[in-house]
């Protein structure tokens, strides 16, 4: 378990383990299964005075064993992968139709089971749930001139925490993250940044938009118009007027 990095966090996360149960577990494309395969010898004697008596031999062993399964999409073997080993117990009839179904919810990819990189899998259970996909979040961050906020501590931030901070953070609507150490001069891995706007072209930190931001009613962060019915970035310098439709995200 050690060597094949089961009981390790994931990269940028200490809250999503690599190996778990499966009902704690994020989605996921795939996932390895093992199983424990165990032996040992007992005695068992009866006599008048102690009646039955149970003994263990010290013969204990026990080995850990890639799952035996069958693949959900063509029915043919397929070993050391968790969906195909529940695929498995529903053919059997240990589990039924509702257990693998549940299961199949975290499995995304489980039509794939010999896949490794099943991105578009993450990808479709990523837009069922929230909308469109992420893309170009490598090298951008938050411009520093115009966070809401930063947290820079000894301890790495995790991604859920930066993504909380912003979330509880109003007029938040980007978070960025470092995820690389940097340069010599700046150690950068777990520094976090949240914004409204302005972000800028940056080496070694990812930024996402949040899908579900916290509301800003009094426009606390930013700049209302004189109508007042917008609440624009600070970033913008003005809210409104002439001209507004021409600047930064004015036609939206």
């Amino acid at each position: 378990m050690y060597t094949r990095g089961y009981v390790q966090p994931t990269q940028d996360s200490d809250n999503i383990g690599m190996c778990g149960c499966i009902e704690d577990m994020p989605k996921v494309s795939r996932a390895d299964c093992t199983e424990i395969e165990a032996s040992a010898t007992f005695s068992v004697s009866f006599s008048d005075l102690l009646k039955f008596q149970v003994t263990a031999d010290n013969d204990l062993d026990v080995e850990f064993n890639a799952c035996q399964g069958t693949n959900p999409s063509n029915g043919n073997d397929a070993n050391n992968d968790l969906a195909s080993y529940i695929n498995r117990l529903h053919i059997n009839g240990e589990i039924d139709g509702n257990a693998k179904d549940k299961a199949f919810e975290t499995l995304v990819g489980y039509a794939q089971p010999g896949n490794n990189n099943n991105e578009p899998a993450c990808r479709n259970a990523y837009e069922e749930r929230f909308g469109p996909y992420p893309n170009n979040v490598e090298d951008k961050r938050c411009s520093p001139s115009t966070a809401l906020f930063v947290i820079d501590n000894v301890d790495f931030t995790s991604l859920e925490e930066c993504q909380d901070k912003c979330q509880n953070t109003p007029g938040c609507s980007y978070f960025s993250l470092g995820v690389d150490t940097g340069n010599d001069d700046y150690d950068q891995k777990g520094v976090c940044y949240g914004c409204q706007a302005n972000i800028d072209n940056e080496d070694g930190f990812n930024t996402w938009e949040l899908t579900e931001k916290t509301p800003d009613p009094t426009c606390q962060i930013g700049l209302l118009p004189a109508s007042g019915k917008f609440c624009c970035p600070e970033s913008c310098g003005s809210c409104g007027g002439p001209g507004c439709s021409q600047r930064p995200g004015g036609a939206s």
